[in-house]
């Protein structure tokens, strides 16, 4: 009995999926001026996750374009945006979609 118990939680355990994280960045500019961030923006931005991350959209969809947007101006000292991390955790994605729930990716992601 002890042992099928075993079995089942570590088949339970492997199903669940992994979950991403927040991709780091590396150091922003020490010169914080529009040029400077706009090509520290555009350097993080290679990395797919990144570009992800910061440039998810309300539908779910992503931009590449849109995440060097908010890199910059997250460099230039601005707000990011609240979804900006969405699908770095389920936590991150609960308590968003908590906060916003008629948001097209969380209907989405509710299997609405």
């Amino acid at each position: 009995m002890a042992k099928t118990l075993l079995t089942l939680a570590a088949l339970a355990a492997m199903a669940v999926p992994a979950w991403a994280t927040m991709p780091l960045l590396s150091e922003k500019p020490t010169m914080r001026t529009d040029a400077a961030c706009w090509t520290w923006a555009e350097e993080q931005a290679k990395d797919e996750e990144v570009a992800y991350m910061w440039g998810i959209l309300d539908d779910g969809n992503s931009d590449r374009a849109v995440a060097v947007r908010r890199l910059a101006d997250d460099c230039l000292g601005k707000p990011k945006p609240e979804i900006v991390g969405f699908g770095s955790s389920a936590g991150f994605d609960r308590d968003y979609c908590h906060r916003h729930p008629r948001q097209k990716i969380c209907l989405i992601s509710r299997g609405r």
